[in-house]
């Protein structure tokens, strides 16, 4: 995470890309929807129409995208299906 505050942003920016953390990351689950949404908005209405996680696992198969997060959502695919489903990944169209 980038922003020290005694560096200017760009240098903080490059040290901190020169060493990501390990093990990377974790987005929470209900900043997926926006991720979708932004970088890959087909995906995301295909995925809110599917119905088991063999389904999401095709749908997300369709990017061959090396991104962290859209690699993290093919890991889990049941848990895809599961937020949606929940709506623990609520539609911003909806009220």
């Amino acid at each position: 995470m980038a922003g020290v505050p005694e560096m200017s942003w760009k240098r903080s920016f490059d040290l901190c890309t020169a060493n990501p953390p390990d093990p990377s990351i974790a987005m929470h689950y209900r900043a997926y929807r926006d991720f979708l949404q932004r970088n890959f908005p087909e995906r995301l209405r295909e995925l809110e129409s599917a119905h088991t996680p063999d389904d999401v696992t095709k749908i997300l198969r369709k990017s061959r995208s090396k991104d962290p997060a859209y690699l993290a959502l093919r890991r889990e695919p049941a848990k895809v299906l599961g937020w949606l489903q929940k709506g623990l990944v609520e539609r911003k169209d909806r009220p």
